[in-house]
């Protein structure tokens, strides 16, 4: 977990990711269903919650953020970008309104906003909150490994969150030899083809990041282009503006310009059990029930072992 000194503990739930892993996942077994419709989507959204909520604590507080159906700044600097993913099946969009429904009952913050993606929305909040709190990212999108600092960790959203380790950037140098903060240029040179952007022709990653070790960010390495052999010097010059650009799309906006802030607030017992109850997830309303039960359990035997160090021993001897 994190280091001293102890900080509030803010989630940040990359809420399109746990959307579409809600509804892929219980597509390919049980389907919960509400009033003749699917809620999938809603029901894992709120198992996850639940999980978060039994595994960090009810003191941690959350915030969701979520892309909109607007174009965003990358679309319009690059009409390739993300070009190639199909829409999802209608079942998936009509279970928006009701996941947006079941957040408004549980009265959870969940943030939008046209012309930015749900990463930029994150960025932006863990950049807010960063001398404040621990943060923890729960997405599996690798683009927020940017985000990763000693205080910003990520929980990629795997089938069991309460035995998924978080990760700190020693995990990101394990497993890249970079630094979260060489991911960007990482990226600029070798492309990404989940956004679709292809990066600089003929550099892979092994390259690249011998480039990035070496010479640290991308514009170290143009400055040292007569330091680097011949043939690969001029596949940098030759594609210079394709890296930048390539750099560009990569970068999470950290500052984006929301009409309200971030509050991010503590999981409702009340609220949250009324939304369970709204759409009949008994199951899941007695997962809740049992997680706070679990945590006034451990508070009381934390505040007995405190009361019986501090008796003392020989306190009967006074009567």
């Amino acid at each position: 977990m994190f280091s001293a000194p102890p900080r509030p503990l803010l989630i940040i739930i990359d809420g399109n990711a746990l959307m579409h892993r809600s509804f892929h996942g219980f597509h390919r077994g049980f389907i919960p269903q509400w009033q003749g419709q699917p809620v999938s989507m809603v029901y894992g959204f709120a198992s996850t919650l639940i999980t978060l909520l039994r595994t960090y604590g009810p003191d941690c507080h959350f915030l969701i953020t979520f892309d909109t159906p607007i174009p965003t700044f990358r679309h319009r600097a690059d009409e390739g970008y993300k070009a190639q993913r199909s829409s999802a099946p209608d079942d998936f969009y009509i279970q928006i309104p009701l996941l947006r429904d079941f957040l408004n009952t549980t009265q959870l913050p969940h943030y939008r906003l046209d012309g930015y993606e749900s990463d930029d929305l994150i960025a932006t909040a863990a950049t807010q909150f960063a001398d404040t709190h621990h943060i923890i990212i729960a997405s599996s999108d690798h683009d927020l490994h940017q985000l990763i600092t000693p205080t910003t960790a990520c929980l990629p959203l795997t089938r069991d969150l309460s035995a998924q380790a978080l990760l700190f950037p020693p995990d990101i140098h394990t497993k890249l030899s970079l630094s979260p903060s060489q991911v960007i240029d990482l990226k600029a040179l070798t492309g990404d083809s989940s956004d679709n952007y292809k990066g600089v022709p003929g550099i892979g990653p092994k390259t690249a990041t011998q480039l990035l070790q070496s010479y640290h960010t991308l514009e170290g390495i143009y400055q040292n282009l007569d330091q680097i052999r011949p043939q690969l010097a001029t596949k940098l010059t030759t594609h210079r503006t394709t890296a930048e650009h390539c750099q560009f799309l990569a970068t999470l906006d950290r500052h984006c310009p929301l009409t309200e802030d971030f509050k991010p607030t503590m999981l409702k017992p009340e609220p949250t059990r009324n939304a369970l109850e709204k759409f009949h997830f008994q199951s899941l309303a007695r997962r809740l029930q049992s997680a706070y039960t679990k945590s006034e359990q451990i508070n009381n035997n934390d505040q007995n072992k405190y009361s019986k160090k501090d008796e003392p021993e020989n306190q009967m001897s006074l009567f």
